[in-house]
């Protein structure tokens, strides 16, 4: 592959976008290091867990001409992106989409920003987009009476939308002498006034009238809609190339080819602005530390700096590069670029406080969902990042652009012990079975759950091939067979209902058609998805069947839903058990199966599987080309298969539930623009 650069400028509260990207293994490097991706490393053992990004927006590839990507910052659990188009050859893309995606929940918002047709000479969409905290704030068109105007969602030039409240449209009242100017404001940062943590401004640049006059820099009460200009001194020809806002300090950065860039520091309370720094290779945020704001930037030899608020000193940092981002906490990011090409660059993640490098991983290694994630970082909070990846043609334009995520979290300990007792016998090659969880940890993530012991409202999972493993209340007990418990994944891609907690969910905006058993759909077209079963699935009582013991397993389903009877397939089993509380039975190859789990692995098959919330059914599945009959049944939790055909060991396995439910969940839904 070859490590193509995708440059991206994008000026932020918390800081710029950058150029970054992920893969997997351990790069080596000097300082302290928590944990860094290991390939293979099951959670919690030496090395950690792998770096997988989840694939939660791609423009597919039949998709992608014409489409461009962008990426927003991560602001708490929301992750931002932007789909823009391009209207004629010489043009830069117009935003015409916004959204937020909800990482704990899955919610998503999206707002269509106003556009002249991009037909048009001038094509113009949505610029200078900032995502701070609660605030979305951009720039789009405003209203005019020419019938290739595009209205957007709301009726504004300078666009301010809350996310708590769910309400958007012009910024409150401005005032003073920006106040006259307000169509012509574009945002460059957004942030909070530290000592008032309510009280939230924007810095907005005004360019002179076709470029002739000075462009004039302002900062904006968001709340009472005052504004000022800054002395910002910015020559004719010269432009704010990044600012932020933080704390009681502005800073922006000035560029006027071919003098170098400068960097000024503006503190409101003392209605100063000084130079920091003479020149810049890049430039990138303040950085919140609780008691004021630090600067983060990149000279020109690419070495990073930092200078502190608190002293006013400016200090070197390990690491050399342009490409980086800060997050509004306490976390730096950036890619080194090796010297000796062809060597991919490195990913890494650095806690400021402490100096520990947590991450440090090769670019361009496949994803949690197997695809590419090659850069550049889109976005970055202290517990997890977000990339922009695309597939890379040397015939043409790009296949598939994508939005990953990763959540930067330590494993529980408590994943790798459950997982050793199945599976790690099978991973370093003493036992020959099949997998009960899968070979490694596919994702590790927090997700919403209302009833969460400890209080937080979220819970720690790590996917696998086979399942999820969670963590509903980490105060609990650690002994307790049910500390860690596997999420009711198969009810949820059958029923459409994505959980938040026990007794609530969010309905699902792209039902799980997903295979049950066998290769991906494309690949696999007549095995019933999860959804298909939903009508003899047992989700709240429903569908029942009578107790079966000692008759034959002959049913069969089709991928449209159609039940029928499979005679010869049916003398392959028997049922063997009934089981009232979800009214289904259960055959006999499975049940024996089921009832040697306490023996094999010294777990119980309902804590593992769940009940059964269908009879078993016989369809067809295709593997590698090869098409076979199967027998499945649904559980809460998993999916068992039989497969006549396969060798005596592989008969029986787990199916890849929890493959199919992170690709439903995070893909799927509010994945394709």
């Amino acid at each position: 592959m070859k490590w193509r650069r995708l440059q991206i400028l994008r000026v932020c509260a918390a800081g710029a976008v950058f150029l970054a990207g992920m893969g997997l293994g351990a790069a080596p490097g000097a300082g302290a290091q928590r944990w860094a991706g290991a390939p293979g490393a099951p959670a919690g053992q030496a090395g950690g867990p792998p770096f997988q990004p989840i694939t939660v927006v791609s423009t597919g590839p039949t998709m992608s001409g014409g489409i461009y990507l962008g990426g927003l910052p991560v602001q708490g659990d929301w992750v931002g992106y932007t789909l823009g188009n391009t209207g004629c050859g010489h043009c830069q893309p117009y935003v015409h989409t916004i959204r937020l995606r909800n990482m704990l929940t899955t919610r998503e918002i999206s707002i269509h920003a106003a556009t002249f047709d991009p037909y048009l000479d001038q094509v113009q969409g949505a610029t200078g987009i900032q995502f701070a905290g609660p605030y979305l704030l951009w720039h789009q068109p405003g209203a005019v009476a020419n019938p290739r105007y595009q209205a957007g969602s709301f009726a504004c030039s300078l666009c301010l939308y809350d996310i708590r409240t769910g309400q958007g449209g012009p910024v409150p009242a401005l005032q003073g002498p920006a106040g006259a100017i307000q169509d012509q404001l574009v945002p460059v940062a957004l942030g909070p006034i530290y000592t008032q943590p309510e009280t939230w401004r924007a810095l907005l640049l005004a360019n002179g009238p076709d470029f002739s006059r000075p462009a004039q820099l302002y900062t904006a009460n968001l709340r009472t809609g005052e504004t000022r200009p800054l002395p910002a001194d910015i020559p004719l020809g010269g432009s704010v190339v990044a600012a932020v806002a933080w704390g009681p300090l502005v800073a922006w950065a000035i560029s006027a080819y071919p003098a170098p860039g400068r960097l000024f520091v503006y503190n409101e309370s003392a209605d100063r602005a000084r130079q920091i720094a003479p020149t810049l290779g890049a430039f990138n945020g303040l950085q919140s530390s609780g008691y004021g704001g630090d600067l983060f930037w990149s000279g020109a030899d690419n070495a990073l700096y930092r200078w502190r608020a608190t002293t006013d000193t400016v200090e070197p940092l390990p690491g050399r590069a342009s490409n980086f981002v800060v997050s509004s906490g306490d976390h730096l990011a950036w890619e080194e670029t090796p010297i000796s090409s062809p060597h991919p660059p490195t990913l890494k993640v650095m806690e400021l406080s402490s100096g520990v490098v947590i991450l440090q991983t090769p670019l361009g290694g496949p994803g949690a969902d197997g695809k590419v994630v090659n850069g550049p970082i889109a976005g970055l909070a202290d517990d997890k990042i977000s990339l922009l990846s695309e597939d890379e043609r040397p015939d043409g334009p790009p296949s598939d652009q994508r939005l990953s995520v990763a959540w930067l979290l330590d494993p529980h300990p408590a994943f790798a012990r459950l997982w050793g007792l199945a599976d790690a016998g099978i991973a370093a090659g003493h036992v020959a079975r099949s997998w009960l969880w899968g070979p490694r940890p596919r994702f590790l993530a927090n997700e919403a759950y209302v009833e969460a012991g400890d209080g937080a409202g979220k819970h720690l999972v790590e996917y696998f091939d086979k399942a999820r493993m969670e963590i509903n209340n980490p105060n609990g007990d650690l002994n307790d067979p049910s500390f860690v418990t596997n999420g009711l994944l198969t009810v949820e891609m059958v029923s459409g209902a994505i959980q938040t907690g026990n007794s609530s969910a969010l309905p699902a905006t792209v039902p799980c058609t997903i295979p049950v058993v066998g290769d991906p759909r494309p690949d696999n077209p007549l095995t019933p998805g999860y959804t298909t079963f939903a009508a003899v699935a047992s989700l709240h009582g429903e569908h029942q069947a009578a107790d079966r013991r000692g008759q034959p397993v002959a049913d069969a389903i089709d991928v449209n839903g159609a039940v029928s009877t499979d005679a010869p397939h049916g003398a392959l089993a028997r049922y063997a058990a009934f089981v009232p509380q979800t009214g289904h039975n259960i055959p006999d190859v499975f049940w024996t199966y089921l009832t040697g789990m306490n023996q094999e692995y010294g777990l119980n098959w309902q804590l593992v599987l769940g009940y059964p919330i269908s009879e078993g059914y016989w369809t067809q599945m295709r593997v590698g080309g090869h098409d076979y009959p199967v027998l499945v049944q649904l559980y809460q939790r998993r999916v068992l298969t039989y497969v006549p055909d396969f060798a005596p060991l592989w008969r029986i396995q787990q199916g890849n539930v929890g493959q199919h439910y992170l690709e439903w969940r995070y893909t799927l839904n509010g994945g394709r623009p």
